[in-house]
């Protein structure tokens, strides 16, 4: 076989073989991964009365745009319709997303020549310990979604980058400025092609969003504004003192060897003005410190870990093309078989420098997932006068309470405050975080105190069943 043809065979046979592995890892992890966070729950609630013919609300008869991701809500309302349980709802639409971020990162750094760091920024996502901490929500699609139309515009297949930017505002409505980075970009260097592109958007766009404005008489989902008061309210870090420890997180607790390798990436990112997703986080970062949600949101910090995982990715592809054989005078031939071998090992070595940080995530969702479980469970044995509930978080046990009205605390999926809707009648029940033996609520103007049925307790996590007291 002489040398262009072994070459070609290569071609084919490395990605296929870095495809097959990335596959498998994706089944492992739509068969099995665990639905644990709380906040997804609440999309499924939307998706499930949607299902069964409730509309697509929280609760009957109240239509308040409670998710944020609306278009992920409707796909597994729709896959729900078909009688599929949620877990394979939740795992079908889990290999779509995983799927966008496999292609998605292929292609976008086959297009600068470094398809291994593709495949490193694939892994290094399937694998991130907070997109794996928030399994079944949207943000894997949304990170898929925004690769998809990263790719698809440094491929100058604008009308479908533009096509992609639009379904992932559906999915979160704060990634729509990767519209606006990318038709930043197009000002500069396609005008002519740009404004095409922005009418195929629009097309996949409006439809979606006009029937979301007729049915919610709303202009964005109700739950942007609740945030942005919790925010102002927290006593939490503000989003611009996480962000600044989140660098300092990359910079110092993961030095060795993220965040050498994320400082080699940025430097060739700058190199190679390789700019939309710099762009979109860093319109983001300045968003979103200006909105100020509470930092401990982390499924808002998401491009901070496309963006750490992209700098990391573009350090290995580098060293795995030898770039830096030239400048070691060592012949590139000889040098490419040891570099991709020193990218392997590299990208072993990055993973638990990942993963380790964040290693008590899914413990601390474990926790709450077993205590919320378990509440559920409590609540099932009881016979209360009517299936009413006060819940401080409306995911887990509102989605195992599919036919109870629940009264939100925090006030995501209600247009009035809970205490009004619930008037002169306190619900039976009400589920508070911590062990406390009374809580006191206000309901419609007066303080109505409750006692503590039962508490359960898992690994520093503690949820209280509580009912009012008797007069």
């Amino acid at each position: 076989m002489n040398m262009s043809a072994a070459k070609s065979v290569h071609s084919r046979i490395l990605p296929a073989l870095l495809a097959t592995i990335f596959a498998v890892a994706v089944v492992a992890i739509a068969w099995r991964a665990p639905i644990l966070n709380d906040d997804p729950y609440i999309t499924f609630r939307y998706s499930w009365n949607l299902a069964h013919g409730n509309g697509f609300v929280y609760n009957p008869g109240e239509r308040v745009a409670g998710s944020t991701a609306p278009l992920f809500a409707l796909a597994i309302g729709i896959l729900m319709k078909t009688g599929l349980p949620l877990r394979a709802c939740v795992g079908v639409l889990a290999a779509v997303a995983y799927g966008l971020i496999g292609l998605g990162s292929w292609r976008l750094f086959r297009k600068e020549g470094l398809p291994w760091g593709g495949f490193a920024l694939a892994i290094l996502l399937l694998f991130d310990p907070s997109l794996l901490s928030l399994y079944g929500s949207e943000t894997s699609m949304a990170v898929g979604l925004a690769l998809a139309a990263f790719a698809l515009h440094a491929e100058g297949r604008f009308n479908g980058a533009f096509i992609a930017a639009a379904l992932l505002v559906g999915v979160r409505p704060d990634a729509g400025l990767v519209g606006v980075v990318l038709a930043l970009v197009m000002l500069e260097k396609d005008k002519r092609r740009l404004w095409p592109a922005l009418g195929w958007g629009a097309l996949a766009f409006l439809p979606f969003y006009i029937a979301f404005v007729a049915y919610y008489h709303a202009l964005v989902p109700h739950t942007l504004a609740v945030k942005a008061a919790q925010g102002a309210a927290s006593d939490v870090a503000p989003f611009w003192k996480g962000t600044i420890g989140f660098v300092k997180q990359l910079l110092l607790n993961q030095a060795l060897p993220s965040g050498i390798l994320a400082a080699i990436g940025i430097v060739l990112i700058i190199k190679r003005r390789w700019t939309p997703l710099p762009l979109f986080v860093l319109f983001y970062a300045l968003a979103f410190c200006l909105i100020n949600p509470p930092y401990y949101y982390y499924w808002y910090q998401y491009p901070y870990w496309l963006m750490r995982d992209a700098a990391v990715a573009w350090g290995i592809g580098w060293i795995a093309a030898a770039g830096w054989a030239r400048a070691a005078a060592v012949a590139h031939g000889q040098a490419r078989f040891y570099a991709r071998i020193a990218a392997a090992l590299l990208l072993g070595a990055v993973m638990p420098a990942t993963l380790w940080p964040a290693r008590g995530d899914l413990g601390r969702h474990r926790a709450r997932y077993d205590c919320y479980m378990a509440t559920a469970q409590k609540i099932g044995e009881l016979k209360p006068a009517s299936r009413r509930i006060i819940l401080e978080e409306i995911g887990i046990i509102g989605y195992q309470l599919p036919d109870w009205t629940v009264y939100d605390m925090a006030g995501l999926v209600h247009a009035q405050p809970y205490g009004q809707l619930v008037g002169d009648n306190p619900p039976p029940l009400a589920m508070v975080r911590g062990d406390a033996a009374t809580y006191p609520f206000t309901i419609a103007g007066k303080s109505v105190t409750y006692l503590r049925i039962a508490s359960f307790k898992k690994d520093g996590y503690a949820c209280t069943l509580m009912e009012p007291a008797k007069e």
